[in-house]
């Protein structure tokens, strides 16, 4: 007497279903970091970038800490540049209000090197602004030409997201594979019938 299964026995289907739960979950928790990641692009993707010496009039609508970064490495108008992460002796930089009124430009502890993309930067200085204005950025001297750029400070916020998806991720991410495993091995040791028993999933055959 002999056994055969024309269908997958109920324990295989069962492992079918947990290596394809166990995978999604897998990904799911590889992908989410990503929804802390893009925003910090779109962000990069949206900051006004202007050539120093020039003077740069934006629009703030969101309040709070700012930045004017030294974009040295990086595409500005089709061109690309690369300098040294310190900006040229001999620029001065003023930022003004909608009425002219001399905003506070802070240059200690402003010195933070990023880089998103193709882009890197270093921080020059950062303003306070507490309400939706206009600003204009005046940056003035005898010194080579330097892109710069003006965003709202964002490190310690996408710091903590970041912290806090990698901590949900990485328990979830192992679930996930536990999954997998359990379920690969449900599939690839059935169950073996013992003799004179039918297991589901499986067809006698006569001598």
């Amino acid at each position: 007497m002999r056994y055969h299964h024309p269908r997958l026995h109920p324990s295989g289907k069962t492992g079918v279903r947990l290596v394809v739960i166990g995978t999604a979950i897998f990904l799911a928790a590889l992908l989410a970091p990503l929804a802390v990641v893009l925003p910090t692009v779109r962000e990069d993707s949206l900051s006004e970038r202007f050539l120093a010496p020039g003077e740069l009039v934006v629009e703030v609508e969101e309040p709070g800490r700012h930045i004017l970064w030294h974009d040295f490495i990086g595409i500005h108008e089709g061109r690309s540049h690369n300098h040294d992460p310190a900006i040229p002796d001999g620029f001065e930089i003023t930022i003004t209000d909608g009425d002219g009124r001399e905003l506070d430009f802070w240059t200690s502890g402003a010195a933070t090197t990023v880089t998103i993309g193709n882009t890197s930067r270093r921080g020059i200085g950062s303003v306070e602004i507490e309400t939706p204005k206009t600003v204009q950025i005046t940056v003035t001297g005898d010194a080579p030409e330097r892109v710069l750029s003006f965003s709202r400070a964002r490190l310690a916020e996408t710091m903590r997201r970041s912290l806090l998806a990698f901590g949900i991720a990485f328990p979830i991410g192992i679930a996930g594979l536990v999954l997998v495993v359990v379920g690969i091995l449900k599939f690839t040791r059935p169950p073996h019938p013992r003799a004179g028993e039918q297991v589901p999933g499986y067809e006698k055959e006569g001598v």
